[in-house]
């Protein structure tokens, strides 16, 4: 059953006030063009959950996550929105158009732009859904190709495993956007897991799987190419964190997938960034310490 068309507020808007730059971008560059004169604007940013009218919003940002991957990103945007209760979309929203009745909270002049999503989908209880399969296959055999033994040993381990309970979380966000935006709506999706789980076990996971999007030096093979060593630009920067406490990882370049890298102006010496995805799993039990630590961008 899907939701009503509207959204409905579940997030507290003033917790997303940021000034931001203006820019213009597209799903893979960040433009530095005339950086010393773009001007600077106050957005107000609220969390909404998801509706049907958010559809062409949130597959817009899952294709940026996802890029060229055999997905069914469409069915699996409808799958999103279907959740009841779960995930949510930053909007803007003019605090004085608040209505208590959702139906009255748009007109036809309102930005009803989808800045972001945040939300988890079980890749253990939705077996006979295309797009579930279609990712859990796409990760097995992206590990094939790019991970250590050690990692691909692991991933098929907890695949293979009927104890296991698998989420895949989404973060996704236009590049431009600050990390505080995401850091509220990890609290809330975290309690409205451990909320549905009363209700469906398979809820109840043990693990997590995500993507990550970050931008890299081209490899230089004098040198190791590991983070140390390799400047790495992460999309969504608290992702790092989330990086930090996995249990284990594998990246995969995308420079072939995406239209370009990091875009701009560029001097002779410059390094161009290539884009890269690194797909990130870790124990459930972290999520909690991760949440915590993601407070930090609050300040």
């Amino acid at each position: 059953m899907f939701k009503k068309e509207s959204n409905k507020r579940v997030l507290n808007g003033s917790e997303f006030t940021k000034k931001i730059k203006k820019r213009n971008i597209d799903s893979e560059t960040v433009n530095e063009e005339n950086s010393d004169t773009e001007d600077e604007i106050q957005i107000d940013f609220s969390g909404f959950e998801l509706a049907p009218c958010d559809f062409t919003g949130i597959r817009l940002l899952l294709t940026q996550l996802f890029l060229k991957m055999h997905l069914d990103i469409s069915e699996m945007t409808s799958f999103l929105i279907e959740q009841i209760d779960i995930g949510s979309v930053v909007k803007v929203r003019n605090e004085s158009e608040i209505d208590e009745n959702p139906q009255n909270n748009f007109d036809e002049n309102e930005d009803d732009t989808v800045y972001a999503v945040i939300s988890v989908v079980s890749l253990t209880s939705n077996e006979e859904v295309r797009f579930v399969n279609q990712l859990k296959n796409n990760l097995i055999e992206l590990s094939e190709s790019y991970a250590t033994e050690k990692t691909k040993e692991y991933i098929q381990t907890i695949f293979d495993d009927d104890n296991n309970s698998i989420g895949f979380i989404i973060n996704e966000r236009y590049l431009n956007l600050p990390p505080v935006i995401s850091v509220q709506s990890f609290s809330k999706l975290k309690n409205e897991i451990d909320v549905y789980s009363e209700k469906n076990p398979k809820f109840n996971f043990t693990h997590y799987i995500m993507i990550c999007k970050l931008y890299k030096a081209p490899v230089n093979k004098k040198k190791s190419t590991s983070d140390q060593n390799c400047e790495v630009i992460w999309c969504n920067t608290e992702e790092e964190i989330f990086n930090k406490e996995a249990d284990s990882r594998f990246e995969y370049c995308v420079s072939d997938e995406c239209d370009s890298g990091l875009s701009g102006f560029w001097m002779e010496d410059d390094i161009r960034m290539l884009p890269f995805r690194r797909v990130l799993i870790f124990s459930s039990h972290k999520l909690d310490e991760i949440i915590n630590k993601l407070s930090t961008y609050k300040q």
